[in-house]
């Protein structure tokens, strides 16, 4: 299953987002391009976590929202 159909599968199966949602209103983080990929392709904001030298750069040329380093950064994003 490729990524974005996994992100729509586990949309549907925990029912986000609710009926006057959209995926607009979804936040995805990941780690990846393909993470950052698959999150637009559904529609939902992206943010990356460099995790490991290198990834800040291959997240943003990804197209991420924002790219944080820490995780305590991502919280101040949501």
């Amino acid at each position: 299953m490729n990524r974005s159909r996994l992100v729509r599968f586990i949309v549907s199966t925990i029912g986000v987002p609710a009926p006057a949602s959209s995926p607009a209103d979804c936040t995805l983080i990941g780690d990846s391009p393909s993470d950052i990929k698959a999150a637009h392709a559904f529609g939902a904001r992206a943010i990356g976590y460099a995790n490991k030298p290198g990834k800040f750069e291959k997240l943003t040329n990804a197209g991420a929202d924002t790219v944080a380093e820490q995780l305590e950064l991502i919280t101040s994003e949501l």
